[in-house]
């Protein structure tokens, strides 16, 4: 079974060869789909893997609208690894709103899904009273539980 499976194959491939244009590709969308996700979750797990293990780390969240009207939010982090500070992009979110809650919401589901909330010693965020607020917003939601995530105003562009 195996050889003839094997030499089924093999003939396959002869023809699709044979007038120099293969008709066969291994790079169909869901193939390259599945290549991307595959590299981006490796990507992601080194980046939290490290975050992890310098301990300390600043939270960075953004967010914005998309060309279709949906609203995003992109998280990042900050940490030092082999003495070099690295400022690296985590992932992308939709969200149902930007309120101070969901943002929060969000928050801390990934943190609780990533990394320590304890380990947290700065929070970068826009200026946005739902992100920034001093009574209200995200900053103070996350300070309540950890009171040396302290707060700047984002610099996402540094």
């Amino acid at each position: 079974m195996k050889a003839h499976a094997s030499s089924e194959a093999h003939m396959i491939a002869m023809r699709a060869t044979a007038h120099g244009k293969p008709e066969l590709s291994m790079l169909s969308n869901r193939i390259q789909n599945d290549a991307i996700m595959t590299m981006g979750t490796y990507v992601r797990k080194t980046i939290l893997n490290e975050t992890r293990a310098a301990k300390i780390y600043s939270f960075l969240m953004d967010e914005t609208t998309d060309i279709s009207h949906t609203e995003q939010a992109s998280m990042c982090v900050r940490y030092v690894h082999d003495d070099e500070i690295k400022k690296l992009f985590i992932e992308v979110c939709d969200v149902e709103s930007t309120t101070d809650e969901e943002l929060e919401t969000l928050t801390l589901a990934f943190l609780d899904r990533h990394l320590e909330i304890e380990d947290m010693r700065g929070q970068e965020y826009d200026g946005a009273a739902n992100m920034s607020g001093a009574y209200r917003g995200l900053q103070s939601g996350i300070l309540m539980r950890n009171e040396k995530a302290l707060m700047s105003t984002a610099m996402l562009t540094a």
